[in-house]
């Protein structure tokens, strides 16, 4: 589903992550949960299909549930199973993207993690990953959670993404700013 979509439906998404890490917490289940969840949500994001077969108003609830039951009891928490029932007797099932990002941010953010995105041309090797943790760790007191992606485009440097912000230390950013200065 579309990004502009689940953004209507955050604060609903809110409600139902903090009833499910509630359960979670009940159930001291809160890694196991955040890991079936992911798991889920990374299934139905691969497979449209799958997605589209349980956010379709067509499809009676009962069809949905039996899916549901034969792909995931016994196999997921029981308590995270029947929270997908929930949002499948709802017909919210499609939120599920929304809930693992919050639940994800949540949990992150009570145990002062934060996650940055490194974009570089070349993958950061270790030293390097271990030098600019150290230096954002220092900056934020905080516990990076660091993830290098490769973006060629930048031509060299770094572009660091984290709480919604982005620090562009990229070569192709300075030659723009370069270009402009100079016309």
């Amino acid at each position: 589903m579309a990004q502009t979509n689940l953004e209507k439906y955050k604060t609903l998404a809110e409600r139902y992550t903090k009833a499910l890490i509630k359960i979670a917490q009940e159930n001291n289940s809160i890694e196991q949960t955040g890991k079936e969840l992911k798991e889920i949500t990374g299934l139905f994001a691969q497979n449209p299909d799958i997605e589209a077969f349980f956010s379709s108003p067509v499809i009676k609830k009962e069809d949905k549930k039996e899916i549901l039951e034969k792909s995931f009891k016994g196999k997921i928490d029981e308590k995270f199973y029947n929270f997908l029932n929930v949002l499948t007797d709802k017909n919210r099932i499609f939120i599920l993207p929304n809930i693992e990002n919050i639940y994800h941010e949540k949990l992150a953010k009570a145990a002062n993690i934060l996650e940055v995105e490194a974009q570089s041309v070349i993958k950061l090797d270790k030293d390097m990953q271990s030098a600019l943790i150290e230096k954002l760790e220092k900056i934020t007191n905080k516990k990076i959670k660091l993830s290098n992606t490769i973006n060629k485009d930048i031509i060299g440097g770094l572009v660091l993404k984290f709480d919604g912000k982005i620090i562009d230390g990229s070569v192709k950013t300075q030659l723009q700013r370069l270009q402009k200065q100079l016309i």
